[in-house]
């Protein structure tokens, strides 16, 4: 098999279409399972720990697309979810503010997605990659 050089998105996307139209929305799906196996369960986990808010496994989910994918918080529905992620100065329910500034690969700050993220981040890596090579391979 041949040697796959890619830089940026836009060419992932492009190369991958021409290998087969449906690859791109299949690595989408792959990414989703891989975000939800390793990400998303201990998201929900750090959640649950938290005993100063509800525990609503909804208000953590997980996206996406042919162009990206990743955890969301759903805060319009639960709006609350946003001082449980990040902490508060000012409302004494949540825990003491932490930032919502990401100012690195490795830094992701926050008390329920940021630990996930920062305890699988580089396992999500290997798994997508993954994805993508059998993709390619099946193709």
């Amino acid at each position: 098999m041949g040697e796959l050089i890619v830089e940026g998105l836009n060419e992932l996307v492009k190369d991958l279409r021409a290998l087969d139209r449906k690859l791109p929305r299949k690595v989408g799906q792959g990414f989703k399972q891989t975000l939800t196996a390793h990400t998303l369960r201990p998201a929900r986990r750090n959640l649950a720990a938290l005993s100063h808010v509800p525990n609503r496994r909804g208000a953590v989910s997980v996206f996406a697309s042919q162009r990206e994918a990743g955890l969301k918080l759903r805060v319009s529905k639960y709006p609350w979810i946003a001082g449980a992620e990040f902490g508060s100065h000012q409302y004494r329910q949540f825990l003491p503010w932490v930032g919502n500034q990401y100012t690195g690969a490795d830094d992701f700050p926050g008390y329920i997605v940021g630990p996930a993220l920062r305890a699988t981040i580089d396992k999500v890596d290997r798994d997508m990659l993954d994805v993508i090579a059998e993709l390619i391979e099946k193709g």
